[in-house]
């Protein structure tokens, strides 16, 4: 059969709203779940896998044995911290509250698109993403020479944000992004400076390109 993997590094711990695994949203249920990051709350380098029980016993049946354990494994630190975040997640109830405060920041966002540059939107919750593009008619993407993520990037950090910049989603080569995930805990007052601040950015480097 086919292993069903799915990456929830990033997308899980609540970031796409609503559930806590990304892969919720969606039919099917993965095989392997592999996780961190938003697990441990960023107070602890905290990463593990979850496995279904057919698939280990299917790796027990060949090697004879499934051995998960490393040096590391049920670290008491990581695990205080990781039931800590967890602990915290259920009381306040993050993952509603990603999918609530998170579909206002993507109507926020949709601000954004009225700029020359700005050629697409998408996401879920509390992960949404910005894809830049030199015509939004043809949606040809800058010349990768330009670095136009970077120039994004440095435009908003000057001004207090820090976004996630990103290039080569057009075959590896060119295409600029940048991705906002901001805490679970953020306000909407600071979902609109958020916002408020992107948008200058992108002016910004708007009329440094010409656009």
């Amino acid at each position: 059969g086919i292993l069903f993997i799915a990456d929830e590094v990033m997308t899980g711990a609540g970031r796409t709203g609503g559930r806590f695994f990304a892969s919720d949203h969606f039919p099917g249920r993965p095989d392997i779940i592999a996780f961190g990051k938003g697990v441990g709350g960023g107070y602890y380098p905290l990463a593990g896998a979850l496995i279904n029980r057919e698939t280990a016993d299917i790796i027990a049946a060949g090697t004879g044995s499934f051995a998960a354990g490393q040096s590391h494994s049920g670290h008491p630190v990581g695990m205080a911290a990781g039931l800590a975040a967890l602990d915290f997640m259920e009381t306040h109830n993050l993952c509603q509250r990603s999918e609530e405060q998170g579909s206002y920041l993507g109507r926020m966002l949709e601000r954004l698109l009225d700029h020359p540059m700005v050629g697409d939107l998408r996401g879920m919750g509390m992960m949404r993403g910005l894809e830049f593009v030199r015509n939004k008619n043809s949606n040809d993407p800058f010349d990768p020479e330009l670095h136009v993520y970077r120039k994004v990037y440095d435009a908003a950090c000057e001004r207090g944000l820090v976004v996630l910049p990103s290039a080569g989603c057009d075959r590896g080569y060119a295409g600029d992004m940048a991705l906002i995930g901001p805490p679970l805990t953020i306000a909407r007052e600071e979902i609109d400076q958020l916002v408020d601040i992107l948008d200058e950015a992108l002016t910004s480097v708007e009329n440094e390109l010409g656009l």
